[in-house]
């Protein structure tokens, strides 16, 4: 089956922070971000690549968003190519870099 990476766009992410300047902690605040990250999938087309790697950062994000269902976030896919080098050393992948 082909090993496929997909690079994957959240935006309207609603996120609780919670900033410590100099050593203080502060209350949580609800902030809007957006994130970046990749997923590597094994699928039998691009299709289906792209089907799998929503669902994996979908299963991953939705436990640390605080979106109202009146307010969902996005999330896109930007890219899709087959890897498999890059696959058999990171697959499936997981986290993302937050913006």
């Amino acid at each position: 089956m082909p090993k496929y990476a997909v690079m994957l766009e959240g935006e309207g992410c609603l996120i609780k922070l919670q900033k410590r300047p100099l050593g203080k902690v502060r209350a949580q605040k609800l902030e809007r971000r957006g994130f970046f990250t990749t997923r590597f999938v094994e699928a039998s087309d691009e299709t289906e690549a792209r089907k799998e790697a929503v669902r994996l950062v979908r299963d991953e994000i939705d436990s640390l968003i605080c979106n109202e269902p009146n307010d969902p976030w996005k999330l896109s896919i930007d890219e899709v190519w087959e890897d498999p080098e890059e696959f058999d050393a990171r697959a499936p992948g997981k986290g993302c870099t937050w913006y």
